[in-house]
Parts: C-alpha cells; structure tokens; sequence
C-alpha cells in the first residue's frame, strides 16, 4: 500500500509542479467553459498572444484543449481597457507596443503627438480662462466698464467654447 501511494505521490509530483509553474491558470481552469473571461482578465494585464501557449501546454497535462477563438475574443476585450496612453508611460513603449499596435493608440509616436496637443490646448484653454478671469476683475474694480469689455469677453468666450469642444472630442475618442 504504501509503495502504491509512493507511485502516485511522484507521478504527481511532475503534474503538480507544472501546474505551479503557470500561476495564472489552475488546471481546474482547463476544464472552465469561460475562456472569454479568461482571455479577458489576461488583456486587462496586456498579455500577449504566447500566454495562449501556456495555457494550451498546461491543459494538455490533463486531456483538455482550451478555447483559442473565446480566449482571443476576451482578451482583445481587455486590452481596449490596457492600451491607453497611461500605459505607455507606466509599461513603457516596448511592452505597450508589442500587444496594442492595432488599437487606437498603438502606437507611441502616435499617442505622444496627441497627449502633446492635448497638453497644448489645455494650456490655451487656461491662458483664454485666465484672461477672462482678469478681464471681469478689471471690470469689477471699475477699470473698465462692461460695455468697454463686453467684445473681448465674448472673443474670450468663443476661444474657450472652443478649446473645451477640441479637449472634449479627445477625451471621448480616448474612451
């Protein structure tokens, strides 16, 4: 009996430590009907397509193949959440690239001319707000009276209509 349990426990022992070795992915997982959640939570990490390897090697230990199509269609889900321009800086372009050059913002050069405009008409759109405010404080201690003011103001106006359009139009296309 005991050399019995001594033949299981190392036949096992393989088995088990491969399993340790793909940490995301028990192989109670290969037998899971969901692999669209999976290939999900997988792109919200910014895997790559070879995490799908793995997955495959360590089912194959226990007779299963996983869903490639509902792991790939999840994980592409996902990484519409990871590949944004925050990622860039927090991974880094190698790591960001390497799994978002077919979204939106794949690639680098591309979301840092934008978050360059965005930055640039942020800081117009301040300067026109500044102005403004400047302009109603000169009005208010009576430097100007507002019939004196009322054509800048309604220049300052359109000019900031216009910035908070522009960043609005790049916010929405961010999302």
């Amino acid at each position: 009996m005991k050399s019995h349990l001594k033949k299981v426990a190392l036949c096992a022992i393989p088995f088990m430590l491969s399993a340790c070795s793909f940490s995301s992915l028990s192989t109670m997982d290969c037998f899971s009907d969901n692999w669209k959640n999976i290939g999900y939570q997988d792109g919200l990490m910014g895997a790559s397509k070879s995490k799908f390897n793995d997955y495959r090697d360590n089912c194959r230990s226990v007779g299963k193949v996983p869903n490639y199509r509902q792991w790939e269609e999840g994980r592409r889900e996902g990484l519409k959440y990871f590949c944004t321009l925050d990622n860039i800086k927090r991974f880094g372009t190698y790591s960001y690239n390497s799994v978002c050059s077919r979204y939106k913002y794949g690639s680098s050069h591309h979301s840092s001319s934008l978050q360059r405009q965005i930055d640039h008409e942020q800081r117009k759109l301040r300067s026109y707000q500044d102005k403004m405010d400047r302009l109603r404080r000169k009005v208010d201690e009576g430097y100007y009276s507002p019939r004196q003011a009322h054509a800048e103001m309604e220049h300052l106006e359109k000019k900031i209509e216009y910035y908070e359009a522009k960043l609005d139009r790049h916010m929405r296309e961010m999302s």
